[in-house]
């Protein structure tokens, strides 16, 4: 198991309960990861929950290989992540990894990525890394779903690099918000037939899912209604 150390360079706030944080590591060492690996994050914690104790837990990587740095999207769930959200910058944190195997098929086949929430957050390493890649042609075809716009984890700058990159395809699906949106959205749940319209535009398609256990399984079982085979459908589920 690698062991890294690292230094949190860059805190904002993406909406009230979850954090972007950006660490680079403290030896100035680039840590090499595949886009969509995740690492796990070790924090001391001191607190009637854990006592004093080094407690952790995994993350995903939302940066490219190419950055200098390595990003994580927070969502604040329990005392945890509570405490990352309190870190200030130039605070040391350990962590372990990386691990995970959501990473972009090794052929240059089109891929539909469909997200919930906070698991947009390996598709953005997969996203950025292509446009860092100005020769890719891969199609990349999003489906990302959010409560609502101002609960909804990078979509302005998934917005901002389907504007200027024409291999990738970004739509919104928001559950919760009744009126119109800043960006193109639709009001609703993501539905099979949405699935079946891009797979039917682009047939030799994977398929990679990420977000909570329960939007895991109903895209699965979505995908396989439309008719993608079981080994191009890649998971990806937390809890």
């Amino acid at each position: 198991m690698a062991t890294h150390h690292l230094k949190l360079i860059g805190k904002h706030l993406e909406y009230d309960d979850v954090a972007i944080l950006d660490f680079v590591s403290v030896d100035d060492k680039k840590i090499p990861f595949t886009p969509g690996q995740y690492m796990n994050l070790h924090v001391s914690m001191s607190s009637s929950d854990f006592g004093n104790s080094l407690s952790s837990r995994p993350y995903t990587i939302a940066s490219a290989p190419s950055d200098t740095f390595l990003r994580f999207a927070i969502r604040k769930r329990g005392s945890f992540s509570s405490m990352l959200h309190e870190l200030s910058n130039g605070t040391s944190v350990i962590a372990d990894g990386p691990y995970g195997v959501l990473c972009p098929p090794l052929d240059s086949a089109p891929v539909i990525c469909i997200a919930a929430g906070i698991g947009i957050a390996p598709f953005m390493s997969w996203i950025r890394s292509l446009a860092a890649d100005k020769e890719n042609s891969r199609p990349i075809f999003v489906l990302v779903s959010n409560t609502a716009e101002f609960r909804a984890p990078f979509l302005k700058e998934l917005i901002a690099l389907e504007k200027e990159n024409v291999w990738l395809s970004v739509k919104s699906f928001l559950t919760k918000q009744s009126d119109s949106a800043e960006h193109p959205a639709m009001l609703r749940r993501i539905a099979i037939e949405d699935i079946k319209n891009v797979v039917l535009f682009a047939p030799d398609a994977s398929i990679a899912i990420c977000g909570l256990s329960g939007f895991v399984l109903s895209m699965q079982q979505a995908a396989q209604a439309a008719n993608v085979p079981k080994a191009r459908i890649l998971t990806e589920a937390f809890y």
